[in-house]
Protein backbone atom coordinates (compact mmCIF):
# COMPACT_ATOMS: atom_id res chain seq x y z
CA UNK A 1 0.00 0.00 0.00
CA UNK A 2 1.42 3.10 -0.79
CA UNK A 3 0.13 7.20 -1.11
CA UNK A 4 -0.08 9.13 -3.66
CA UNK A 5 1.93 12.98 -3.06
CA UNK A 6 1.69 16.05 -4.94
CA UNK A 7 1.73 19.57 -4.14
CA UNK A 8 -0.03 21.38 -1.56
CA UNK A 9 -2.53 23.49 -0.82
CA UNK A 10 -2.11 26.96 1.66
CA UNK A 11 -3.12 25.48 4.40
CA UNK A 12 -0.84 22.41 4.11
CA UNK A 13 1.79 24.32 3.06
CA UNK A 14 1.90 26.15 6.45
CA UNK A 15 3.37 22.80 8.06
CA UNK A 16 4.47 20.44 4.77
CA UNK A 17 5.92 21.03 1.24
CA UNK A 18 3.81 17.70 -0.13
CA UNK A 19 0.30 16.12 0.78
CA UNK A 20 -1.40 13.00 -0.08
CA UNK A 21 -3.51 13.37 -3.32
CA UNK A 22 -7.21 13.52 -2.05
CA UNK A 23 -10.19 12.43 -4.39
CA UNK A 24 -13.52 13.95 -3.89
CA UNK A 25 -16.19 11.15 -4.12
CA UNK A 26 -17.45 12.22 -7.29
CA UNK A 27 -14.05 11.01 -9.23
CA UNK A 28 -13.79 7.95 -7.69
CA UNK A 29 -15.20 5.88 -10.51
CA UNK A 30 -13.03 8.16 -13.28
CA UNK A 31 -10.16 7.30 -11.02
CA UNK A 32 -10.90 3.32 -10.93
CA UNK A 33 -11.67 3.40 -14.39
CA UNK A 34 -9.78 2.72 -18.00
CA UNK A 35 -8.56 6.11 -18.62
CA UNK A 36 -4.76 5.76 -19.01
CA UNK A 37 -3.63 9.16 -16.80
CA UNK A 38 -6.37 10.91 -14.81
CA UNK A 39 -3.55 13.14 -13.60
CA UNK A 40 -5.51 16.20 -13.67
CA UNK A 41 -7.55 14.34 -10.21
CA UNK A 42 -3.82 14.64 -8.32
CA UNK A 43 -4.34 18.64 -8.14
CA UNK A 44 -4.70 19.60 -4.57
CA UNK A 45 -7.99 19.75 -3.10
CA UNK A 46 -8.54 23.76 -2.26
CA UNK A 47 -8.13 24.37 1.21
CA UNK A 48 -11.81 25.57 2.20
CA UNK A 49 -12.59 22.31 1.68
CA UNK A 50 -10.43 21.20 5.02
CA UNK A 51 -9.99 21.88 8.17
CA UNK A 52 -6.39 21.89 10.23
CA UNK A 53 -6.06 21.82 14.38
CA UNK A 54 -3.10 20.64 16.48
CA UNK A 55 -2.62 17.61 17.98
CA UNK A 56 -0.27 15.93 20.27
CA UNK A 57 3.10 14.35 19.68
CA UNK A 58 1.56 11.13 20.65
CA UNK A 59 0.31 10.38 16.99
CA UNK A 60 4.12 9.76 16.06
CA UNK A 61 3.78 6.60 17.85
CA UNK A 62 2.06 2.99 16.58
CA UNK A 63 1.55 2.32 20.17
CA UNK A 64 -0.98 4.85 20.64
CA UNK A 65 -4.31 3.93 18.92
CA UNK A 66 -7.42 5.68 20.60
CA UNK A 67 -9.53 8.43 19.21
CA UNK A 68 -7.69 11.13 21.76
CA UNK A 69 -5.10 11.51 18.89
CA UNK A 70 -7.46 13.71 17.18
CA UNK A 71 -8.24 16.51 20.22
CA UNK A 72 -7.04 19.73 19.82
CA UNK A 73 -4.57 20.66 22.38
CA UNK A 74 -2.72 23.92 22.88
CA UNK A 75 0.77 24.38 21.06
CA UNK A 76 2.30 25.17 24.43
CA UNK A 77 1.26 21.91 25.62
CA UNK A 78 2.43 20.11 22.48
CA UNK A 79 5.85 21.57 22.89
CA UNK A 80 6.04 20.35 26.53
CA UNK A 81 5.38 16.73 25.54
Amino acid sequence: MGSMNGGQNDLIARIHDRMPAILRPTDYERWLGLEPDPHDLLAPLPSKSMTMWPISKRVNSPDNDDERLLEEISLAANAAA
